[in-house]
């Protein structure tokens, strides 16, 4: 879920950010219609309460309605689980070194096929480096805010692009941030069905009391 929340806050300020295909769209809006039904469960079951004013009749619908539900959301998580969600990232403009701009990823190695983009650094050296390198952050210890930013990855592990996706309460900090960012060059590039591919990546982050976070 949290990549998911990435994606959400980033398209408010980055509409490239786009969602997933047909088979993922299919799958949750069945979603969406079985956590409507179950909305409505009380509802339903009170108009039914009117009607069949023998007690008997109104349990045994009762049941039945459960025994429906229970029974569609058991065939949804069966079709979900056969379905690869496949999150896709809409090229509004050309970003020179990208290998195919009609089959650009957003990839989560928690879902079937998939692999996201991996750079040499880790998060806990990534964020060394940029707590040791933003001055900002030297010069103002207590300041706190949030943030994300976003890179192209291309099928041949270059990295392209860096650019903020959200910023935080201070330009002159989202330029630094950048800086340092672009300097992150080493990568593998993303997978999808053992293909390398284009891919956009996100790093999220929180700033607290002068110190920088990678969520």
């Amino acid at each position: 879920m949290e990549r998911w929340k990435k994606y959400s806050e980033s398209s408010k300020t980055n509409p490239s950010i786009t969602r997933p295909t047909n088979h993922a769209q299919f799958c949750f809006g069945k979603s969406f219609l079985v956590l409507k039904s179950i909305l409505n469960f009380k509802r339903t079951t009170w108009v039914a309460s009117r009607t069949f004013r023998s007690p008997k009749r109104y349990v045994h619908l009762q049941l039945t309605m459960k025994k429906t539900l229970i029974t569609f959301g058991l065939m949804l998580i069966a079709l979900t689980a056969r379905t690869q969600l496949i999150a896709t990232v809409q090229m509004d403009e050309t970003v020179e070194g990208i290998c195919n701009h009609d089959e650009v990823f957003s990839l989560y190695s928690g879902w079937e096929g998939q692999v996201e983009p991996k750079c040499s650094l880790n998060k806990e050296e990534m964020e060394a480096i940029l707590n040791e390198t933003l001055q900002f952050l030297k010069d103002n210890p207590k300041f706190k805010s949030k943030g994300m930013v976003g890179v192209f990855i291309n099928c041949e592990g270059i990295a392209l692009k860096w650019e903020v996706s959200v910023k935080s309460k201070k330009s002159e900090l989202d330029e630094q941030i950048i800086k340092v960012f672009e300097t992150f060059n080493d990568w593998e590039s993303g997978t999808l069905n053992g293909k390398a591919v284009d891919s956009h990546e996100l790093f999220s982050y929180q700033i607290k009391k002068g110190t920088l976070t990678i969520n």
